[in-house]
């Protein structure tokens, strides 16, 4: 779960420039809000770590989108 949280903050210290101010906001809001919801719903941690990653993943290719070749 560490690694998770580890990635997501990575992705954000570097996608800095690309998503600005508001992007960021909005991006911990979803995560955060959606690891309060997983706490309050008691539900296992692997429903949280299953939205981080796809989250991650939608990072990945809004920050690095034009750069990558997917295919």
């Amino acid at each position: 779960m560490i690694l998770v949280i580890v990635l997501f903050c990575f992705l954000l210290f570097f996608g800095r420039d690309e998503l600005g101010l508001n992007g960021i906001a909005v991006s911990l809001l979803l995560f955060f809000g959606a690891l309060g919801l997983s706490i309050w719903l008691d539900m296992s941690p692997g429903y949280f770590m299953a939205f981080a990653a796809i989250f991650d993943i939608v990072l990945v290719l809004k920050i690095f989108g034009g750069d990558l070749t997917v295919g």
